[in-house]
């Protein structure tokens, strides 16, 4: 079988399984952001990503592919300056291990008492600029080739 190292963006309603690689949820309405993750896990990952992608308010049209994507997914990202209260829900509720993270972005800190909930429970990582996902990333990948 030959390795495939492209990268996938898919949305809602779109499902895509990877055969070797990992699988990420991106939940931000922030361009910029998604791009950011994105590259970040090109430059570290050398096989295939599909990175699921919510770009909009997460509605009732949307939820149910999230709460789907979410429970499948080995890292989920959630930008708390942009997402709907229902994203952070979903992501408070999926299984978190050594194989499935979640991490929390708040860069402009515009969720607050959500920042101070999750800090208080001590099980979430809150990231607050790229350069922190960037070291995280590597941090992991790292654990994982050892």
């Amino acid at each position: 079988m030959q390795s495939d190292n492209s990268s996938y963006t898919v949305t809602n309603p779109d499902l895509l399984l990877t055969d070797d690689g990992i699988s990420v949820l991106i939940t931000s309405t922030n361009p910029d952001f998604i791009t950011g993750v994105k590259n970040l896990f090109e430059k570290h990952i050398d096989h295939s990503i599909v990175f699921n992608v919510q770009p909009s308010i997460t509605t009732a049209v949307s939820i149910a592919w999230m709460w789907y994507v979410s429970g499948r997914v080995d890292m989920m990202f959630v930008d708390l300056d942009t997402c709907a209260w229902v994203d952070v829900c979903t992501a408070l509720l999926k299984k978190q291990d050594d194989n499935h993270s979640i991490i929390f972005y708040n860069d402009k800190n515009k969720k607050q008492e959500a920042v101070r909930l999750l800090n208080a429970t001590g099980e979430f990582l809150i990231l607050c600029n790229m350069e922190e996902i960037d070291a995280y990333l590597q941090m992991q990948l790292n654990s994982y080739a050892q």
